[in-house]
């Protein structure tokens, strides 16, 4: 499965802790972003197989260097 979530700073942060939690529950979710220009804490990368950005933006700048 693939969840892509909207960008920018009107992007859903209030469900990313129950996202990552289902994620993690389900395994194998891949996750979309956009541009993400503020850190999102909610936000687990590591419960996602994979997780890709076309805009990181200074919100990913930590967790993009957790994926090679």
């Amino acid at each position: 499965m693939t969840v892509a979530v909207g960008d920018g700073f009107g992007s859903p942060r209030s469900v990313s802790g129950e996202l990552s939690a289902a994620a993690a529950q389900c395994g194998g979710v891949r996750l979309i972003l956009g541009w993400v220009p503020r850190a999102d804490p909610g936000l687990n990368f590591m419960a996602f197989a994979d997780a890709r950005t076309f805009m990181p933006g200074w919100g990913l700048r930590q967790s993009a260097a957790i994926w090679p």
